[in-house]
């Protein structure tokens, strides 16, 4: 795919990112080496689609998940943390 297809399916789709391993990690949610990031990508999820609200997640948490209060946490950080791509108008070929 050249360039202008890059730009061509950047200008298509929304992309957002978050380290929702790195949040899992520091609630320590699973291993270091096999954070456990659902709940993380589940309150990032909630922020950046608008799908559901942050407090339904958190609440549906706090009823059925263990460790309630840590992945609450990391729910929220990741809510906060969602970062979302710039559109390019254009790939430079430098």
């Amino acid at each position: 795919m050249g360039a202008d297809g890059v730009v061509g399916i950047a200008k298509r789709f929304l992309v957002a990112t978050v380290d929702a391993s790195a949040i899992a990690r520091k609630y320590r949610l699973g291993s270091k080496t096999q954070p456990i990031a659902n709940t993380a990508i589940l309150g990032a999820l909630a922020s950046f689609l608008n799908l559901a609200s942050l407090e339904s997640v958190c609440r549906a948490i706090r009823d059925d998940v263990p460790r309630p209060a840590d992945n609450e946490a990391a729910a929220r950080e990741a809510a906060a943390a969602v970062r979302v791509a710039a559109i390019p108008t254009e790939v430079s070929h430098a």
